[in-house]
């Protein structure tokens, strides 16, 4: 990379329960060791992000009152613990459902302090369900089907139809044949056809799902984090 352009890196961060997001991010440059005026991109995963489908509202088409439709949706499921969450909304087209994610409102200030101190810039920060569904969406070849993300302490089931989450749920990540969890979520989502295909991708370097059972359909996907040796073509949003 030419000396004359910021260096761009990316940073997956997904500490457990006892460490400190800050922490974890130091470590991490500090491993990385980026240049000066580096941009550094912040993908959060794991326990850091709480992901909500939000239904369309005819009456409410404005990015803002999309966005407290979502807030509400957060605070109707996690009650009072959601007020200090930072609402994430992406933007759906007209007459559809769309994926919000909620993740601490002081992280992004705490992080960007940490990058200071470190002579970097802190670029973004992005939850890891929606950037992996963006960077793989090209392998994405049927009208419905079930995007699964295995990360290291959850794995997440998102069930798309053209273009649009129908259903989501978050599971504690364990060694279970992935076919059990689709099939208990076909039938709670009450979806009356064929089954879908099934597209898996799961952290660098992670692997606890069987994949080997069950009469589903399972395409498995490039694994993307910070061990993955090629990067992916597409960042463009969902």
């Amino acid at each position: 990379m030419s000396r004359w352009w910021p260096e761009h890196i990316t940073v997956w961060l997904s500490p457990h329960k006892d460490q400190d997001i800050v922490t974890c991010f130091e470590r991490e440059l500090d491993a990385l060791a980026p240049r000066r005026r580096a941009q550094v991109n912040c993908v959060l995963g794991g326990a850091l992000v709480r992901y909500r489908v939000v239904p369309w509202n005819d009456a409410l088409t404005s990015p803002h009152q999309r966005r407290v439709l979502a807030c509400s949706s957060f605070h109707e499921a996690y009650g009072e613990a959601s007020r200090g969450w930072q609402v994430l909304d992406r933007v759906a087209r007209h007459g559809a459902a769309g994926l919000a994610c909620a993740i601490d409102a002081s992280w992004a200030q705490r992080l960007s302090e940490a990058a200071v101190s470190r002579g970097v810039t802190l670029a973004g920060l992005q939850p890891s369900l929606p950037y992996a569904h963006n960077r793989l969406r090209r392998a994405f070849m049927a009208d419905m089907f079930w995007f699964v993300w295995e990360e290291e302490d959850v794995t997440t089931l998102l069930l798309w139809r053209r273009g649009e989450p129908l259903h989501l749920k978050v599971l504690p990540s364990a060694p279970v044949p992935l076919a059990t969890w689709l099939d208990r979520e076909w039938f709670l989502a009450a979806i009356d056809v064929p089954r879908c295909p099934v597209y898996l991708a799961r952290v660098a370097g992670h692997q606890r799902l069987s994949t080997h059972e069950g009469g589903w359909n399972i395409v498995e996907l490039p694994a993307l984090g910070p061990a993955s040796p090629v990067p992916m073509a597409s960042e463009e949003a969902a």
